[in-house]
């Protein structure tokens, strides 16, 4: 690789394989894990920028041309696999790439879709968090105006399930301004997406504030989203106690 490098530093394919040299070699030296992928980015961009020049002025046929779709996609990955993902910078390469090369099969079939579930991932736990901090303040809208009209809905208070939005705003509406928790804590999310169907599971401690005292009801939940008209709603909702203190049956 010095051999390459001295040959021709400006060689896309040189730079291209260079990019997880960099990275190994920045943790090498203490980096951390982002430093070492900024290392690599910079030298996957100088190997983009290179390929893009290098192939406008190629017109031997038989002159190696390739690089450009390479350095996409490995940008693509290094923005994903990020401490904290630059999502939309990933998928602008990686679909970049694509366009390059239609069928290539990691970047179509595995790279846009992870990407895809990821941000999709971001989005439902948005949408979750949001409902909690209205419904914390006294305001069930917010997790009606996510709700499916055929949704399926099971409480811990409840003898049975509801069906369908009707009755779960009936049941909901009335705690409108009766509830007031201070803080929440939403454990571990985790989004499992099958389609167009999405399945949220978390763990939720609420915390009251009370004037002797702080008190915490703990909640298992499971939220099953779907993809309706471009939105996520959800369409079964089931919330549980954590170990509730079960009474023995005489």
């Amino acid at each position: 690789m010095n051999e390459a490098e001295a040959a021709e530093p400006e060689n896309p394919r040189v730079l291209w394989v260079l990019g997880p040299v960099q990275w190994y070699l920045a943790q090498q030296h203490g980096a951390t894990p982002d430093k070492a992928t900024d290392a690599a980015i910079e030298m996957y961009q100088r190997g983009l920028k290179a390929a893009r020049a290098h192939k406008s002025a190629v017109r031997d046929p038989l002159v190696p041309s390739w690089g450009e779709p390479e350095s996409l996609m490995s940008l693509a990955g290094s923005n994903f696999y990020r401490t904290a993902p630059d999502l939309a910078a990933a998928e602008q390469y990686a679909r970049a790439a694509l366009a390059l090369v239609p069928y290539w099969h990691y970047v179509r079939d595995i790279l846009i879709p992870m990407i895809e579930t990821a941000k999709i991932k971001i989005e439902i736990i948005g949408l979750e968090r949001a409902a909690l901090e209205r419904w914390g303040k006294g305001d069930p809208q917010g997790y009606l105006e996510i709700m499916a009209p055929d949704m399926t809905y099971f409480d811990p208070a409840l003898e049975k399930r509801l069906d369908g939005l009707a009755a779960v705003k009936e049941y909901i509406v009335p705690f409108t301004g009766k509830i007031r928790i201070d803080s929440y804590e939403m454990i571990n999310p985790q989004v499992q997406r099958y389609g167009d169907v999405a399945v949220l599971t978390f763990n939720l401690i609420d915390s009251v504030k009370r004037p002797d005292r702080e008190e915490k009801v703990r909640w298992n939940s499971t939220e099953v989203y779907r993809q309706i008209d471009g939105n996520w709603k959800i369409v079964h909702s089931h919330w549980s106690y954590i170990k509730p203190q079960l009474k023995e049956v005489p």
